[in-house]
């Protein structure tokens, strides 16, 4: 009996020495492992959200992401005249960080994260059942993500951020960037990590870069971004 617990003990090892492999070769391609101390760990239940009724969440899933940023597109294309094609292009090339990791990550300390900005807002009329939800209180509530960050997390203790997708349903609530931005900034600190925004001069024309520059400034009057 004991010699038959040694080789089933042996025989698992093996087995998770081969997943740990597997997995590694994979890193690059997409490198969503959940770590067990994860800052943004939290829970994706719609009611879990504490009294400022929003969360960051890290979508580790590529397909949900991926499922997420089509219907944004469709949203855009169908409304042409309301939406500027800058909107467009940051979801398209949104989608290629999902799915090609390697263009933002660039060597094996650094890690990719998929950010959503998540609300719990009133529900409206028009809203889909599928949406919405009743909290504790009784009250019909619906989880909107206003935006969703792709970045990287480095060893060295610093988060960089390579975009950021505006949910066009955003227009409704207007959910802004720089206090996103802010709290981000906020809950990484106690954490000792820096939030390096120096890459959005390269995303949507520098446009949300120079916002943040001149806008987030800290006490002592000066820009609260990098």
């Amino acid at each position: 009996m004991k010699y038959q617990g040694f080789l089933l003990f042996t025989a698992a090892r093996l087995v998770t020495t081969f997943v740990n492999v597997v997995n590694f070769n994979h890193r690059k391609r997409a490198n969503f492992n959940m770590n067990s101390g994860d800052i943004f760990s939290e829970s994706d239940y719609k009611d879990s959200f504490d009294k400022s009724k929003m969360r960051f969440f890290r979508n580790t899933n590529t397909d949900n992401a991926l499922y997420k940023l089509d219907k944004w597109k469709e949203y855009i294309e169908n409304n042409p005249s309301v939406y500027p094609e800058s909107s467009l292009n940051a979801i398209n090339t949104g989608s290629q960080f999902v799915k090609y990791p390697d263009l933002i990550v660039k060597n094996i300390n650094q890690t990719l994260y998929i950010l959503e900005w998540q609300h719990s807002v009133k529900a409206r009329k028009k809203d889909l059942f599928a949406d919405v939800f009743v909290n504790s209180k009784k009250e019909n509530r619906k989880l909107l993500i206003s935006h969703m960050i792709y970045g990287t997390y480095s060893k060295s203790g610093v988060f960089t951020i390579y975009g950021i997708t505006e949910n066009p349903e955003n227009t409704i609530h207007e959910f802004s960037i720089h206090y996103m931005i802010y709290a981000l900034q906020n809950k990484l600190r106690k954490h000792k990590i820096r939030v390096d925004t120096n890459n959005l001069k390269y995303w949507a024309h520098g446009i949300y870069y120079f916002s943040l520059k001149n806008i987030l400034k800290g006490p002592d009057g000066k820009p609260a971004v990098d």
